[in-house]
């Protein structure tokens, strides 16, 4: 696969990267370069009761000649599981190349827990060997096992039965009201920064101060707080854990943030679902919720997405405290700073990004 992965390595950590389990009811493609890097990863479940095999190999085959025409990757991984994996595999590889001018792709049969590969112009599989199991490196690293299907994976990005904390205090919020936007910023990826140390996840006042900045706006400090959350995995888990354990008026814009962030940051397709299911819908945040859905249903390069929001934030704030300066010296101030006279950042970005004519795409997610 590339010279710091084996093959057989990848293959057992696809579950892994997916975030559950991958069985009978399933194929797996992943994107390669040229060199070999790991690109995007689709997992589909392959259902016969909703289409023909042949029908779904083709469906399948046009999201990934669309991944490969945005992402600029051309090489694919196709990965059968189960008894008819072989089968499903190379139904899948015939439909792309009928799709798109792509190199044939390399078939990979995946079940009970061995391997088999058949290399490109051959009708001959290889003997099959074991998968290596990577269940124990995962705990030493830290990272949970995957699930045992996607809705479990969903649920374990549910909000928590009970909040974990509360609101600010009364004095700290009128203090966050009356300071600079960029002030605010700084202090909730500060706090975003502090709850991603070892040992410091659990903070409630620090989760308090980020829920609060996020929700209260305006939408730079929550651009801000999304940027540096995307940019690092374990910030990423500590706003998704902040959100998780918010008190209910905050909940949908960290949400919403958080959802654009596992987005951002390649995460898994169930824990963006997830988590969007309780995000803004109508509030200031509502047209990110839409961009992180649109984006998601169409495939889009999250990076491109990111590149965009990161490279505004720094004018969005600058714009944001010039409002803040004149509000006040002005004799009329107001208790809420509108988030901008024109669209930029995230916001910005869900205006370029519209679903497909039709609604939701039909094809497979990205899960990476």
């Amino acid at each position: 696969m590339t010279e710091q992965v084996p093959l057989s390595e990848y293959l057992a950590s696809l579950p892994h990267k997916v975030g559950y389990q991958l069985d009978e009811r399933h194929v797996a493609a992943a994107a390669v370069s040229a060199d070999g890097r790991p690109g995007p990863l689709a997992a589909v479940q392959w259902d016969t009761s909703v289409a023909s095999d042949r029908a779904l190999a083709e469906e399948v085959a046009a999201t990934l000649a669309r991944v490969a025409r945005d992402s600029g990757y051309e090489r694919f991984l196709i990965v059968g599981y189960g008894p008819d994996g072989a089968e499903r595999a190379g139904l899948l590889s015939d439909a792309l190349l009928a799709t798109a001018d792509l190199p044939e792709p390399l078939r990979v049969h995946v079940d009970h827990d061995t391997w088999r590969v058949q290399l490109p112009g051959s009708e001959q599989w290889s003997p099959a060997q074991p998968l290596p199991d990577l269940s124990a490196a995962a705990v030493l690293e830290g990272t949970p096992l995957p699930a045992s299907s996607r809705e479990e994976l969903a649920h374990r990005f549910d909000p928590l039965p009970e909040p974990l904390y509360g609101d600010v205090a009364a004095r700290d919020a009128a203090l966050f009201a009356d300071s600079a936007p960029s002030f605010r910023a700084d202090v909730a990826v500060r706090s975003l920064h502090h709850l991603a140390v070892p040992g410091q996840s659990a903070d409630r006042d620090r989760m308090a101060t980020l829920a609060h900045l996020t929700a209260a706006g305006p939408a730079a400090v929550r651009d801000a707080v999304l940027v540096a959350a995307a940019d690092d995995p374990a910030r990423t888990d500590a706003l998704v854990r902040t959100y998780r354990a918010a008190p209910e008026q905050h909940r949908p814009a960290l949400a919403t943030t958080a959802a654009a962030a596992v987005y951002l940051g390649g995460g898994q397709s169930p824990a963006i679902e997830a988590i969007l299911r309780h995000a803004d819908r109508e509030g200031p945040n509502a047209a990110l919720t839409r961009l992180v859905e649109a984006a998601k249903n169409q495939g889009i390069n999250p990076h491109e997405i990111r590149r965009e929001i990161g490279s505004g934030v720094a004018t969005q704030l600058d714009e944001a405290d010039a409002r803040w300066h004149q509000s006040r010296s002005s004799a009329v101030r107001s208790a809420s700073f509108p988030t901008t006279a024109r669209s930029v950042g995230a916001d910005a970005a869900a205006a370029a990004y519209r679903p497909a004519p039709g609604g939701r795409s039909t094809g497979p997610e990205v899960e990476r």
